[in-house]
């Protein structure tokens, strides 16, 4: 049988933990849930990108291997509490895998596509990378 990533990522990213990126951020609910449901499978897609360059698999699997046990539990506390320097650091992750301008690029296509600025979008792709990783 297999594993549906997206739907278990997803699973952490309720309504109201989206909710609460969306207030902690200063965005719509709706934008934030529509970012939220084009950033999973992109962040998916993306980390598996990043595993089949040269190195990559042992560069996404010590991301994985490393992040903290607790990793979800403090998104959500960072998001109720508007620690967006938290939540940032997920989009800081993914630009070390993915190299070369690809976060640029994420963050440019999912900003267009849900109509949120840039800098918010950013924060969102990071709490959504977090929420893959953990």
């Amino acid at each position: 049988m297999a594993i549906n990533l997206v739907s278990l990522v997803s699973q952490f990213l309720t309504p109201q933990v989206v909710g609460s990126l969306a207030r902690a951020i200063g965005v719509n609910e709706a934008v934030a849930q529509k970012l939220v449901a084009a950033a999973v499978p992109t962040i998916l897609a993306s980390l598996g990108t990043a595993a089949a360059a040269p190195g990559g698999a042992q560069r996404v699997s010590d991301a994985i291997s490393n992040s903290d046990p607790d990793l979800l539990t403090k998104i959500g506390q960072a998001a109720g509490s508007g620690n967006a320097r938290f939540l940032n650091e997920g989009a800081t992750l993914l630009n070390g895998l993915l190299g070369g301008g690809g976060l640029s690029s994420l963050v440019g296509a999912l900003s267009q596509y849900s109509g949120a600025p840039h800098p918010a979008t950013q924060t969102l792709l990071g709490a959504a990378t977090q929420a893959a990783v953990g």
